[in-house]
């Protein structure tokens, strides 16, 4: 056990990820495609069948996880200089946990899908130890769990045995010691709950324009000597895909006939696909693919991959 702690540490400041990313896989993780780990970043567990990273996740440089069980799903970013320990610890698809965050996990600690928070300590357990010892408090403890696409400004504290509803935003410098109900604005020392927000969330913009400009720009301008044939409309249906055919098709709107991933699905191809307001796309191999999932994410858009089975069809 010490050996292969001391290997993983040694092996953990080397610049590129493919070593580190192999030996995990050989002490039993479960690592996916494309998966990024910073120099100096290294996980342990006592059992690493506990540990499952998904495909597209980035962790950056100096980041520490010490836990018995670690969850990272797909497409989550994990910035630099940030501390995990304890039991249990799962970071939901598409989240981004910024810099420097500390995290206790004496308790479980579950952050959901698309959150984003950085500069937060997160504690599930009360840190006064003489006094508990002293019989003179009760010492509290509990698992912390933020929902779905909430957004923690920087410099948040939350104690232990808190949840925190989905899409809420939590204002900088807030001390969470409570509960806080789904779609509202929460902020303040102890941190309470200013307005709804629910109605801001039933607004549907129209982003087409927007991302067309701003991805062909890209591709354009880092792939100025590829083919790269891109096609953006506000529905996309099968016989897109008989009409064009470029050596590399980009298809982007606002929504795409389920017909168009199946059978894309069926024919394992590499056309990159994306549905922006149904956030979904057609995962391939393509590293193309994957940047430009990754560029949008600057208008909010976190894609997720087409399932059949997410919509009731028959795959």
């Amino acid at each position: 056990m010490n050996c292969e702690r001391v290997l993983v540490e040694c092996l953990s400041w080397l610049p590129c990820s493919a070593p580190k990313v192999s030996l995990y896989r050989k002490l039993g993780a479960r690592i996916g495609e494309r998966v990024k780990i910073g120099r100096g970043s290294f996980i342990w567990s006592p059992d690493f069948r506990n540990v499952s990273i998904g495909d597209g996740v980035t962790i950056r440089d100096n980041t520490r996880f010490f836990c018995d069980r670690l969850t990272i799903e797909e497409d989550a970013f994990v910035e630099r200089d940030s501390f995990v320990s304890g039991s249990e610890f799962f970071l939901g698809f598409g989240s981004y946990f910024g810099q420097r965050m500390f995290v206790d996990c004496t308790s479980p600690v579950r952050i959901g899908r698309e959150v984003i928070t950085s500069f937060t300590n997160i504690y599930t357990h009360e840190m006064n130890y003489a006094w508990v010892t002293e019989g003179r408090i009760r010492r509290k403890s509990g698992p912390v769990i933020v929902g779905n696409r909430a957004s923690l400004a920087p410099g948040i504290h939350i104690g232990a045995n808190v949840s925190i509803g989905e899409h809420s935003i939590i204002g900088s410098g807030s001390v969470v010691l409570k509960d806080i109900a789904p779609y509202v604005l929460a902020a303040g020392v102890p941190c309470r709950e200013i307005r709804s927000i629910r109605n801001e969330f039933l607004v549907e913009q129209d982003i087409l324009d927007e991302v067309r400009r701003d991805l062909e720009d890209f591709v354009h301008k880092k792939y100025p000597k590829r083919r790269i044939q891109l096609l953006f409309k506000e529905s996309i249906w099968p016989p897109v895909l008989s009409e064009h055919r470029g050596t590399e098709l980009i298809l982007v709107g606002n929504y795409v006939a389920d017909e168009v991933f199946s059978v894309l699905k069926a024919r394992r191809s590499a056309v990159s696909v994306f549905d922006l307001r149904r956030q979904l796309y057609h995962k391939n191999g393509s590293e193309l693919t994957h940047e430009l999932k990754w560029r949008m994410r600057r208008f909010g858009l976190v894609f997720k991959p087409y399932s059949p089975k997410a919509f009731g069809l028959t795959a």
